[in-house]
């Protein structure tokens, strides 16, 4: 493939607790380009993809929204420690931070950061 080949996401393969990213040389340009894909020959017949179902655009796969409490979309956001760092301390600032976002209201519309899996027992435990 060149450097001047384009290339298109082909979407995303899950498998267990991973996925990966699909990616093809981007020859697909319309959904007609879709339908004249063969699947497959029937003697000398080509069958194509238009010959077997309907092709269209639908809307986009949404990726990261959650649903909290299975009323209602979040935003959903996670603490990531470096590697050897305190995590007593790290939870303690990171606390402290969300205490000063929600109380000077730094968000708009007046949302508040609510903490749904907070680990400190279990690092309290640990230490």
């Amino acid at each position: 493939m060149s450097a001047t080949t384009p290339t298109r996401g082909g979407g995303l393969l899950r498998s267990s607790a991973e996925q990966y990213l699909i990616r093809g040389v981007g020859l697909i340009q319309t959904a007609d380009d879709i339908g004249n894909i063969i699947l497959k020959e029937s003697g000398d017949v080509p069958v194509f993809v238009r010959d077997v179902t309907q092709v269209q655009v639908g809307a986009a796969v949404r990726q990261g929204a959650i649903v909290r409490n299975g009323e209602t979309e979040a935003v959903a956001g996670i603490v990531m420690m470096l590697r050897g760092a305190n995590a007593k301390e790290v939870v303690g600032r990171v606390k402290t931070k969300v205490e000063e976002i929600n109380q000077k209201g730094m968000l708009p519309g007046g949302l508040q950061i609510e903490a749904f899996y907070d680990r400190t027992e279990l690092v309290d435990s640990a230490l």
